[in-house]
């Protein structure tokens, strides 16, 4: 009974559900002790808030990386399956596509130009309303190739598929959290340069957009790689790339990728500024998808609206609904009143807080009015292996040997002083039984 409650009593952390995405609760917790430090160039104050046992922070702006820490097994240095961060890197390489001169696609080119038989021939879906998550395709329709974690189907099979669907809403008028979208456009990219639809050509579209720009070598991390990788690690045999999840990058590599896109010449101004731009302000609440990470509505975190790839957090609205920490919201059926709305209004895209969130715990920022931006690193199967290890299976050896030792202690005369041959018959009954 001892032996059990030593091993409940231990903190099992990591193995708990606040720690899949507890970055954004985090971001804000150490907001102004950030802007202090950044001002002061004292971080003695962050060092001493951010307690997350097993995780890494840096925190950076135009002149690099100002600040980082790292605590427990998790280090800033070490490639962790970052998830959806892989979002915003993808677009990104999209987007990239665009912005050649001249550009072998545009944002309202439509998925028919380069899929002529592409089955839904009246939806006129441009690679915009896929980069937003706003094609009108819902998850509730959404054909296996596109959601399975594994599968063998080809990618431009599965982007037939996806034209198969009946799509409840009209491009741009919906928004639907999910990895269908960037199957698409990725895809036409992938046509528009001329390229195949397999994991090479993908890799070089990812190389020549956004690591060999944003200066990651392939020795970092910048393969342009990533097949997806299921709960535990494991790498996944997908026929084509998982553009959603399946990277991974250390948060040394992520944040260099943050700075050179938002304080470098990775984009210009004004396609940055594209880039950012507010995409829901105007989609139809009620076919928002409120499961989704963060949900629309802020199901965990307040408010979001999205861009291409990552999220647009409002954080006035965030202090009104987002409290206590980690208390989970409620949303009002008609959605949060005018007055609410109005101060997320975002009419200045200078002053958006940016974001993308990884399932694993993986989180990235930029502060654009406070001109920082900040990476958290953490990961949910390192914690929870980890933790296995050391919360159980440590445990376990530990009380093995301890039973090992309490055994010989009682049949082999350990203590009792002298030698004693473990095979005497004698011995194993003790002095009472020669």
């Amino acid at each position: 009974m001892l032996t059990l409650t030593i091993l409940l009593s231990i903190p099992l952390f990591p193995l708990t559900a606040t720690s899949y995405m507890p970055g954004d609760s985090l971001r804000r917790k150490l907001h102004e002790d950030i802007l202090l430090s950044l001002n002061t160039n004292d971080f003695t104050q962050v060092e001493e808030n951010f307690d997350y046992p097993h995780g890494g922070l840096l925190i950076g702006n135009s002149k690099g990386i100002q600040y980082e820490t790292s605590n427990g097994w998790i280090d800033n240095d070490t490639p962790y399956q970052i998830a959806s961060q892989s979002k915003l890197l993808s677009a990104l390489a999209i987007f990239q596509v665009t912005q050649r001169i001249p550009p072998p696609l545009t944002l309202n080119s439509t998925v028919q130009e380069f899929f002529p038989s592409w089955p839904n021939s009246d939806a006129k879906i441009n690679l915009s309303h896929f980069l937003s998550f706003t094609s009108g395709i819902h998850y509730d329709t959404l054909p296996g190739c596109a959601r399975e974690t594994e599968t063998q189907i080809s990618w431009e099979d599965c982007i037939t598929e996806i034209g198969h669907l009946q799509f409840p809403y009209p491009p741009g008028s919906s928004f639907n959290y999910g990895p269908w979208h960037l199957v698409v456009a990725a895809g036409m990219v992938q046509k528009a340069l001329g390229r195949e639809l397999t994991h090479e050509g993908w890799a070089l579209t990812m190389r020549e957009g956004v690591f060999e720009p944003a200066g990651v070598t392939v020795a970092e991390g910048g393969t342009g790689h990533y097949p997806g990788v299921d709960q535990f690690g494991s790498e996944n045999q997908n026929s084509f790339p998982d553009f959603s999840g399946g990277m991974k990058l250390s948060g040394r590599v992520y944040g260099k990728i943050m700075e050179k896109l938002y304080f470098g010449e990775l984009l210009s101004s004004t396609a940055l500024t594209e880039f950012d731009f507010d995409r829901t302000k105007h989609v139809n609440a009620e076919s928002w998808n409120p499961a989704g990470v963060g949900g629309m509505r802020g199901s965990l975190t307040g408010f979001w609206h999205y861009s291409f790839g990552h999220w647009i957090a409002c954080d006035e609205l965030a202090e009104v609904s987002y409290y206590p920490e980690g208390k989970t919201i409620s949303i009002p059926p008609g959605g949060f009143d005018n007055d609410e709305l109005e101060r997320c209004e975002f009419q200045e895209e200078d002053q958006y807080v940016l974001h993308s969130v990884g399932l694993w715990g993986f989180y990235a920022w930029v502060d654009k009015r406070n001109e920082y931006y900040g990476v958290f690193v953490s990961s949910w199967p390192i914690n929870v292996r980890n933790s296995v290890i050391f919360y159980i299976a440590l445990p376990g050896l530990l009380i093995g040997l301890l039973g090992a030792l309490v055994m010989q202690v009682h049949c082999c005369g350990v203590g009792r002083g002298g030698s004693v041959d473990p095979l005497s018959p004698p011995e194993i009954f003790g002095d009472d039984k020669k």
